[in-house]
């Protein structure tokens, strides 16, 4: 499709949310991946070298499309206002985390009869297949790589299934003792950080309250701290999920920075708009995981990171990142919703990345 930017224009809608004054926006359809990541090397017992050139593999997802559900919607929208502690202020920190879920029950039909109009009620029993039963949650997500390496798999089905609320209690030492860095050091001889893992539990659970500078000077920030989570036991509110304090203003390479890609790595490169705090498309959240999982916010393993010590954010050991030598192309990504860029097509071969063999 020669314009396909034109194409998709009209199916770009303005939408009205429930007790929001302002309208927000939402495309669902075809657009290019992102998400770049080295999967089967990671996941071969990690058969590469984490401490290598950032960029020198090959993306499983780098010629690939996706259904995309993308939603906008006004931050005034988003936030409330809590009491902590007899203080009422505005909450800028937001949660998110997304399910899917299937009916309970399937059963192959024998006699499908195709597409056959019908005005009966469900469950409608003329296609290939009868669903029917409650709608059961089979899949969650929430902050990138938790489902898939942090959580065991004896319980992965059950966080599947789960919502956040339960996940101190029932997930907790997943986080606080990772197998991550011990199947690191077994491959590696890389010594694992100090358990429990308070520094991930803050990342993924509670979110994160920051200190800026030392002293009698130094400033307490909820980074992405919400003020009416406990940071101590029971963990009152805790729950892992993605956070986004919407209180920081959105950088100029929030989308789409320059070639450079200074801004790929977040939080571990001082740019205090990008992951942890929310995910940006740019956001290259495999290098970040797996540098924090080995120790970057611990002072572990020499990473790189972000002191905030000083007052002032500054990049520490620069360079020192784990990963899986595959970073994001910042190219294809738009600065206007809905942000990732235009798919591949279908045809001719070549544009699609795939290639016809020689004559």
């Amino acid at each position: 499709m020669p314009d396909y930017t034109g194409y998709i224009a009209p199916y770009i809608y303005n939408v009205n949310i429930p007790n929001c004054p302002i309208q927000g926006r939402v495309f669902v359809g075809q657009r290019r991946e992102a998400f770049a990541v080295n999967l089967g090397e990671v996941f071969d017992l990690i058969n590469l070298n984490p401490l290598g050139g950032r960029a020198t593999r090959g993306s499983a997802t780098a010629d690939k499309n996706i259904t995309t559900l993308a939603l906008e919607v006004p931050v005034s929208c988003l936030t409330t206002t809590t009491t902590v502690n007899g203080v009422t202020a505005t909450e800028p920190v937001i949660g998110a985390w997304t399910t899917a879920s299937l009916r309970q029950a399937r059963v192959l039909n024998p006699t499908p009869q195709g597409p056959t109009t019908s005005t009966a009620t469900q469950p409608r029993t003329f296609g290939p297949e009868v669903s029917g039963g409650a709608w059961t949650q089979v899949s969650r997500l929430g902050s990138p790589l938790v489902n898939e390496v942090v959580i065991g798999i004896t319980d992965k089905d059950r966080f599947n299934a789960s919502s956040p609320s339960g996940d101190v209690a029932t997930f907790a030492n997943y986080v606080l003792t990772p197998a991550l860095p011990v199947l690191v050091n077994a491959l590696f001889s890389v010594p694992p950080p100090a358990t429990p893992r308070v520094d991930l539990l803050n990342a993924f659970v509670t979110g994160i309250r920051a200190t800026l500078g030392t002293g009698p000077t130094a400033t307490t920030i909820d980074f992405t701290h919400p003020r009416n989570v406990a940071l101590a036991s029971p963990f009152t509110g805790a729950g892992e999920m993605l956070r986004l304090n919407t209180a920081f203003p959105t950088a100029a390479n929030a989308v789409a920075p320059a070639p450079t890609l200074a801004g790929d790595l977040g939080f571990l490169a001082c740019d205090l708009n990008g992951f942890p705090n929310g995910r940006r498309p740019i956001d290259d959240v495999t290098d970040i995981a797996l540098t924090v999982a080995e120790g970057a916010l611990t002072g572990t393993n020499g990473l790189q990171t972000c002191d905030l010590s000083s007052g002032t954010p500054t990049v520490v050991r620069a360079g020192a990142v784990v990963n899986d030598g595959v970073r994001v192309d910042p190219a294809p990504l738009l600065p206007v919703f809905p942000y990732l860029g235009t798919p591949f097509p279908g045809s001719p071969n070549g544009p699609n990345n795939v290639s016809n063999p020689a004559p």
